[in-house]
């Protein structure tokens, strides 16, 4: 039997860190699972966000927009 958990990157980052605090013959196992279902999520999650910052950038016109709200924001920086 199996359940599923969802939980934040920090949250995940916790139970691993708690899992250490066993031996390693006990930690190591479940840390190698968490860590095996864990890294195809996350580069899903990074690849997701690359095509939306690649979708911005091939539409001329919102790149317009983020060009003109970086302007923006470096000049407020500077005052």
């Amino acid at each position: 039997m199996a359940i599923k958990l969802e939980l934040e990157i920090k949250e995940a980052e916790l139970v691993v860190a708690g899992l250490y605090k066993l031996p390693m013959e006990f930690a190591e196992p479940i840390v190698n699972k968490i860590k095996a279902q864990a890294m195809p999520q996350i580069a899903q999650e990074q690849t997701n966000a690359q095509n939306e910052v690649n979708k911005v950038e091939a539409n001329p016109e919102t790149q317009v927009k983020v060009d003109e709200a970086e302007a923006n924001s470096d000049s407020m920086k500077n005052e």
